[in-house]
C-alpha cells in the first residue's frame, strides 16, 4: 500500500540462524509527522475499541511521583514551556533535546537520585535512556500519556541488507494521541558533549 495511507505494509525482512538461512517479515508503518496526522480517521468498530483502550491509557500512563512532578515542572517553566501552548508536544521535545549534551561518557549517577531531574538540572549530559526518561515524565506532567520505549535505530535502504548490532540499541518516547494511538517522538539531543568530541588537530 502507499506510504501515508496509514495502512501497514510489509517491507522489512530479518534473517537469523547460524548461516542466516531463516527469514521473517515485519509489518511496518511509517511514522507520520504531527502535522499530517489528519489523514487518519476513525471508522467502524475501531472507534469503539479505541475509546475503551483510551480509558486504560489515561489510567496507567500519566503517573509521576509528586516530588518529581514539582521539580520537572519548575525546570520546564524555566524553559518557557506553557501548558496552554498549541505546540506543547514539540515544545517539550525541543526543550529536552536542547537541555543536555549527548555523551556516552556521562558516568553513573549518585545512588538514590531522581534520574530525570538529575539529568536535566545537574548532570546535563547523558545517553538516549536519560533523554527518553526525562521526556516521558515531562509529557505525563502536562497530561499527555507517554511511555518509555526501547528497541533499535538504524538507517536502512530499499533492496539492501542492514546488520542491526548492539550499538543500534535506542530509547525513545511514545505519546498517546486520542483517536490515533501511540506515536513515536524522538527526544535524544544531537549536541555532543565536549568530552566526546574529537579534537580537530588529530
Amino acid at each position: 500500500s502507499e506510504i501515508g495511507t496509514g495502512v501497514p505494509y510489509n517491507d522489512c525482512y530479518f534473517t537469523y540462524g547460524v548461516n542466516g538461512n531463516n527469514t521473517y517479515g515485519v509489518p511496518c508503518m511509517p511514522d507520520p509527522d504531527f502535522a499530517d496526522l489528519r489523514f487518519l480517521s476513525l471508522m467502524g468498530d475501531y472507534a469503539e475499541y479505541e475509546l475503551m483502550y483510551r480509558d486504560h491509557v489515561y489510567e496507567n500512563y500519566l503517573d509521576v511521583p509528586e516530588r518529581t512532578r514539582m521539580a520537572l515542572m519548575d525546570w520546564a517553566a524555566g524553559q518557557g514551556i506553557r501548558p496552554d501552548s498549541p505546540t506543547l508536544i514539540t515544545d517539550i521535545q525541543t526543550a529536552v533535546q536542547n537541555g543536555a549534551y549527548y555523551s556516552q561518557h556521562s558516568g553513573t549517577y549518585p545512588p538514590g537520585v531522581d534520574v530525570a531531574v538529575h539529568f536535566l538540572t545537574a548532570a546535563k549530559e547523558g545517553v538516549c535512556q536519560h533523554f527518553a526518561t526525562a521526556a516521558t515524565l515531562l509529557y505525563r506532567c502536562y497530561g499527555i500519556p507517554a511511555r518509555y520505549t526501547t528497541g533499535f535505530l538504524s538507517t536502512v535502504y530499499e533492496g539492501t541488507g542492514t546488520a542491526i548490532v548492539g550499538n543500534d540499541a535506542h530509547a525513545w518516547v511514545e505519546i498517546y494521541q486520542d483517536g490515533l494511538g501511540w506515536v513515536h517522538v524522538e527526544v535524544t539531543g544531537s549536541n555532543m558533549s565536549p568530552d566526546d568530541m574529537i579534537p580537530s588537530d588529530l
